[in-house]
Order: structure tokens, then C-alpha cells, then sequence
């Protein structure tokens, strides 16, 4: 992670940016090493999702998952995919990622959603690094459907990362089967049918000690597989 100073500095441009920008206004982020900006929100999400984007960087160049130059955050007033509300979208070779409007998220997210237990904003700058995450690993392997749980795996073990400690317990505890994941059972139908379940084996998985960092590596190099590959 870089210095104190540096990571001051950063936040200190991005809050001037924000608070010369009317809403919906471009805000650039002004962070040292990459050229970000955020594009739909007023000013104080604005300046609250370059602090957490500056966060999600640091903590994704930690794991070997640099993100690009160059990233464009686009807070939209509502995310569908097929018809269905979503909360986030990264589109494939592109350096830009989408968040629904905070509105948006509580029509998104189901009535017995674990993730409602979060506090809104932590949660919402979670999914930020979500979507950052599936833009980072898009610079390495494929995003076609047989790596779909691996790419899932990366964002959600980064999105749980990012979360403080007391929150993420929140997510594994009201998940079932923690005490049984394999990498065989971390698969890309459980990870679209029980978004929440998958989140919370992954960081179950991804927090042994002989995981973490290094099995991401492992997915990235196609030394390690999910799902049906694991066999």
C-alpha cells in the first residue's frame, strides 16, 4: 500500500474535484499512479467512491491483480442483465465499470438478502471493488463462461477482503455449508443462484492460510481450477 502522505494527497484532490463538479458532473480522482474518474454521481458519492477506488487499487496490486492505467467509474440510475436488477457490471475489455445508483440497490438486492444486514455505504464501495476486481482479472485470463466461477471467486474474495472484519463475519455466518467448502463445490451455479452462500464459502476458502493471494495466482496460471475442473 503506498505512504500515508500519498494516499492524503490523493483524497485531498479528489474531495477538491468533487466539491467544484455539480452533481453528476465528471469527478477526477486525482489518485498518483492511475488516471481514474468518476462519471453520474454527485459530489459526495463521488469523492466517497474515489477513496474507495484508491482503497480497492491498493488492495488489488497487494493480490498480483493490477488494474489498468486508466478506469472510468459510471454511477447509472438503475443495472439490469436479462431483466434482472443488478447491482454492478464490468464490460469485457473495457476499462470501465458500472454501479447501479445507491436508490437502485435496495430495489436490487432481495428481501432476504444477507448482504441488507451491511451498512449501505460499506457495502456499496464493496461492490466497487467487485467490479474492479473483474476488470483487473479481464487484463489476465478469459471471461468466457468456463472460467465464470474463477472470475467470481477473485471479486468476491476481494469485495469480502475489503469489508471490515465484523461485517464480513455477518455474510459467513448467515451462510450454510461453511464447514464444508471444497473447490469443487465453489462453482459458477452457486455462484449466480446463492451470490451471498458463494461469497461467503469463497472468503471461507480464500482466508486458509495455504490459499489467500497465492490461489488466486493459481487461477490466474490455470495451475488451479473451480467447479467440475477441480476434479
Amino acid at each position: 500500500m503506498r505512504r500515508v502522505t500519498g494516499l492524503l494527497v490523493a483524497l485531498a484532490l479528489s474531495q477538491a474535484a468533487a466539491a467544484q463538479a455539480q452533481p453528476g458532473s465528471p469527478v477526477d480522482c486525482g489518485l498518483p499512479d492511475r488516471a481514474v474518474r468518476v462519471e453520474g454521481a454527485a459530489p459526495e458519492l463521488a469523492h466517497r467512491l474515489c477513496a474507495a477506488a484508491e482503497r480497492g487499487i491498493r488492495q488489488l496490486d497487494a493480490c498480483g491483480l493490477p488494474t489498468s492505467p486508466t478506469m472510468t467509474i459510471d454511477v447509472v440510475a438503475e443495472l439490469t442483465h436479462a431483466g434482472i436488477p443488478c447491482l454492478g457490471g464490468h464490460e469485457c475489455g473495457a476499462d470501465r465499470v458500472q454501479l447501479a445508483a445507491p436508490e437502485a440497490f435496495e430495489r436490487a438486492l432481495a428481501p432476504d438478502s444477507a448482504f441488507r444486514a451491511l451498512p449501505r455505504p460499506e457495502f456499496y464501495d464493496s461492490v466497487l471493488v467487485h467490479e474492479l476486481a473483474h476488470a483487473a482479472l479481464d487484463r489476465q485470463v478469459c471471461a468466457d463462461p468456463p472460467c465464470a466461477a474463477e472470475h467470481e471467486y477473485v471479486a468476491y474474495s476481494m469485495q469480502m477482503q475489503s469489508l471490515d472484519p465484523a461485517q464480513r463475519a455477518r455474510i459467513v455466518t448467515a451462510a450454510r455449508g461453511t464447514d464444508r467448502v471444497t473447490e469443487t463445490r465453489l462453482n459458477e451455479f452457486i455462484a449466480f443462484a446463492a451470490p451471498e452462500t458463494f461469497a461467503a464459502w469463497v472468503w471461507v476458502h480464500f482466508s486458509r492460510p495455504e490459499n489467500g493471494c497465492a490461489f488466486i495466482g493459481r487461477l490466474i496460471s490455470g495451475e488451479a481450477q473451480l467447479g467440475l475442473g477441480a476434479f
